[in-house]
């Protein structure tokens, strides 16, 4: 606008007036921007709706043509939003674009003229990566073998992993997290395993790893791999024979390349390592071996009573080696003790000859004459000797007992017929395929003596004797009598035949037998004696009879579990009676004291419930009930093996302990123990650009793992005023609010990080109350508040009311805090929001620790057009 003064003079008048004059705008002026481009940033998880930039422009005219309005004059794919308005840029749609990419978006500010006017301004958007990516390996799971020699810190096998995140989001560091008890193996920055510590095949000859990847973001992502190794054998242990003494035994006069007996080793390796070479010492040429399956023959024929008359033995020793076949070879050696066993090539042969003796023509009828004494160089029943007279007896006045070669009267004599015999008396041996034998004579004089044998008075010719009897203990009395007179009558007993390894001892003067060794049933079961009473006379006679001693079995071994460890795992949630092990025990004992019966006699945890079964017959161990991680992690179970001996009193048993460890199964979702209300912080002037913290939600998962861990999402609700942390469960507020309403609902979203397939998730609702510091809230009837409960009682039990009044408008309430011991616990109690009536939110245990809490609860007028709040503290 102008003013100007206007002066209009004729002669000397004038006169004078104001011309105002007001210059009206024309839109010659366009939109100005202050820059034609600019450049920002925007993460690629940014929420739908979210501030992006504020687009100004300036335009120099005034009225309508100074109003400006904006446009979106380019954007792809409808990305963005712009207020017409403000000039405020929204996103309207979800990033799609990989991180660092560049969004063109270009704004049209246009002014209100006729004939408008209008400028353009370009935004360059930049893509901001957001760690959002979990690292991926290259495999779902890896396998490789390595020789158990590999030297410590040398690298075996590469993993690798790869992030689509950039930057720190992308960077990944690994490292064994599992399975690496004894810290047999490492992993280096760049993945690539190495041996930590020296291995050992024979003592674990597989290793099953869990190896992690983590990125470097914030929060940190991560994943795991399965990673199986194998141990590959090397020639570490030496051939080692299953016995300390080889015994073998030959029968004499066989011819060369007989078989002898076959050598046995073991190796622990594997392979050729294990592969065993056998051979004998080059001193002796006397047998050979074959070097592959330990196999002894002869070299030339062997004669035992040669061996024996030179050597005072009946067998030979060796040295055996063997050899294994792995490099460098490695040796054992033994000793090899072989036997000859006889054959009978030896005839008996009289130790006398001739004999001559004398007898009472008065002796009765099998009186003892004379014993006949051979010796046989033969074993066994080859040199076992029986008597026979062929000649010289024709009227059978004389008898012989054809094993032990005592000859006897059998007839009465009498001296003036005959005076004197001449037997000829044959031995002969007791071999099977062919019996040998010699001759010799027995000059009998007749004198004018009596003479009797003596004779066993008992009937009893078998007993059955416990092999778990005492040694010393009195088993029978054997009982003889003898007609004589004097020392003729005198009795003395012996065992004379059958007594192996003097197993059992006979009293010379009472006749009574006792046991002089241990008696083993699964040794010898029966043996066969023959009990002799001689008198002492002279010449001496006996009498000799068959006496059978039969063995009982005794339950003295009890059952035997192999020495290894028995470790099982199993997957949780298996179906019930699923076997998962099976257990043996052996019992060298016979017939039922060998029979073996398997229980299970203690689980540890002992929780009054059976979680296992065992079939008593098979030993196969059985789950009874399901099986759930999060109550139990692992069972050891003590196996009783039982053998069925009688009475049950004298049975025996041995046990054994069985591991079984349950992984786990992603079978828990998360559930949220935080309050379900908060209280709005009271925001001064200067506002945290980070937000201020509300609340913290928290769930709790009890799987384990990547099972158990939790990340958050906030659901529904205001999502510009407030934004939940992912990791932290951190409730925050974006920004300051100057009327905030009385109360905001928001829905929580709690996820685990199971594999994509198995993950599962729990939502929860949040009202987060706005406070009033000016206006009086609701009236409660008490300051404090005071209640009890009995633990254990179930969830939802109410325990008291509080009460809040104000004159108009409904009241709700709100538990917003509870506070144990001085320390902020789980959400353990709930509030009726209509009635205020408070109760149980879990079962409560008092034994925990805490049995006292506080409860912060806030009353909340509604339906009024202030905030009008007050809040009181209850005891429980």
């Amino acid at each position: 606008m102008y003013s100007l003064t206007v002066v209009a003079r004729v002669g000397l008048s004038y006169g004078k007036t104001m011309v105002n004059i007001v210059v009206q705008d024309l839109n010659d002026n366009k939109p100005v921007f202050l820059r034609d481009k600019e450049g920002i940033t925007l993460s690629e998880n940014a929420a739908v709706g979210q501030e992006v930039y504020l687009a100004r422009a300036r335009d120099l005219d005034a009225g309508i043509n100074s109003r400006v309005t904006y446009s979106l004059s380019y954007n792809p794919d409808d990305q963005f939003r712009i207020s017409e308005a403000t000039g405020v840029i929204y996103l309207n749609r979800p990033v799609h674009a990989d991180p660092n990419t560049v969004l063109h978006v270009e704004v049209t500010a246009t002014d209100g003229g006729e004939s408008p006017l209008s400028s353009r301004h370009s935004v360059m958007i930049t893509i901001e990566d957001v760690n959002d990516h979990t690292p991926v390996f290259d495999h779902t799971s890896y396998e490789t073998s390595l020789l158990e020699s590999t030297p410590v810190n040398q690298r075996f096998f590469a993993l690798a992993a790869s992030d689509a995140d950039l930057g720190a989001n992308g960077r990944i560091s690994y490292a064994v997290t599992e399975g690496n008890g004894e810290e047999k193996f490492g992993v280096f920055p760049d993945g690539f395993l190495y041996v930590r510590k020296p291995l050992d095949r024979e003592d674990k000859d597989y290793y099953s790893l869990t190896v992690t990847a983590s990125d470097s973001g914030n929060p940190l992502r991560s994943s795991v791999v399965p990673v199986v190794i194998h141990v590959i054998d090397e020639n570490d242990n030496s051939p080692v024979f299953t016995n300390n003494t080889f015994t073998f035994s030959i029968r004499e006069n066989e011819p060369p390349d007989s078989f002898v007996g076959k050598l046995t080793a073991t190796d622990r390796d594997i392979g050729r390592n294990a592969e065993l070479i056998f051979s004998l010492s080059s001193l002796q040429n006397d047998f050979a071996i074959d070097p592959k399956n330990g196999f002894i023959k002869t070299l030339h024929v062997f004669d035992r009573e040669e061996l024996v008359q030179s050597t005072g033995q009946n067998f030979m020793t060796l040295e055996a080696a063997v050899t294994d076949n792995g490099s460098p070879r490695l040796r054992d050696k033994v000793k090899v003790n072989v036997y000859v066993t006889d054959v009978n090539d030896n005839p008996p042969k009289f130790l006398r000859a001739p004999y001559r003796v004398q007898i009472s023509e008065g002796s009765s009828v099998g009186t003892q004459v004379l014993r006949l004494y051979t010796s046989d160089a033969d074993e066994g029943l080859n040199g076992d000797v029986f008597y026979s007279i062929v000649g010289g007896n024709d009227d059978g006045r004389f008898d012989i007992d054809d094993a032990t070669g005592q000859i006897t009267l059998a007839r009465s004599l009498d001296r003036e017929t005959y005076s004197k015999y001449l037997l000829t008396v044959v031995a002969h041996d007791a071999g099977l395929t062919k019996q040998l034998s010699s001759s010799t004579t027995v000059s009998v004089d007749v004198l004018d003596e009596n003479d009797n044998a003596p004779e066993f008075t008992q009937t009893d010719t078998k007993i059955s004797v416990s092999e778990t009897t005492p040694v010393n203990t009195e088993l029978i009395q054997f009982r003889a009598t003898d007609a004589d007179l004097g020392v003729n009558s005198e009795v003395i007993y012996s065992i004379t035949a059958g007594n192996r390894k003097d197993t059992f001892h006979v009293d010379a003067m009472t006749g009574v037998l006792y046991l002089h060794k241990p008696l083993d049933y699964e040794e010898l079961s029966a043996y066969q004696l023959n009990i002799t009473a001689s008198d002492n006379g002279n010449p001496r006679l006996s009498t000799t009879i068959l006496f059978a001693i039969a063995v009982q079995d005794a339950n003295d071994n009890p059952p035997s579990f192999p020495s290894t460890a028995i470790v099982r795992q199993i997957r949780e949630g298996i179906p019930v009676h699923t076997p998962i092990v099976t257990v043996t025990a052996d019992d060298p004992d016979s017939s039922l004291n060998g029979k073996v019966t398997y229980a299970i006699s203690y689980q540890d945890p002992e929780d009054n419930k059976r979680h296992f079964g065992i079939n008593p017959i098979t030993g196969v161990i059985h789950t009874l009930l399901p099986i759930d991680r999060e109550t139990i992690d692992t069972f050891r179970l003590t196996v009783v093996a039982t053998d069925q001996a009688e009475p049950v009193s004298s049975r025996l048993s041995a046990d054994k302990l069985v591991t079984v460890i349950v992984e786990d199964v992603n079978d828990n979702a998360p559930i949220f123990v935080s309050m379900n209300a908060a209280v709005l912080p009271k925001i001064d002037s200067k506002f945290d650009k980070g937000g201020v913290t509300i609340m913290t939600v928290f769930a709790r998962d009890l799987d384990s793992a990547t099972n158990g861990l939790v990340t958050y999402e906030l659901a529904s609700g205001n999502n510009e005023l407030f934004r939940l942390d992912q990791s932290t469960g951190a409730l925050k507020l974006r920004k300051s609010v100057s009327n905030p309403e009385p109360t905001y609902r928001l829905s929580v979203k709690a996820t685990d990080e199971a594999v994509q397939s198995e993950r599962k998730s729990t939502e929860a609702y949040l009202t987060v109350i706005a406070t009033n510091h000016v206006d009086v809230g609701p009236k409660f009837e008490s300051d404090s508040f005071t209640g009890s409960v009995y633990e254990n009682e179930p969830p939802g039990t109410s325990i008291l009311t509080v009460s809040a009044k104000y004159h108009s408008g409904e009241v709700e309430y709100y538990v917003t805090n509870v506070t144990g011991g001085g320390v902020q616990v789980d959400r353990l109690f709930d509030i009726d929001t209509k009635l205020g009536v408070l109760s149980t939110a879990t079962e409560l245990d008092r034994e925990f620790g805490v049995d006292t809490f506080e409860i912060e609860v806030y009353a909340i007028v509604t339906g009024v057009g202030t905030l009008k709040t007050s809040k009181t503290k209850v005891g429980i």
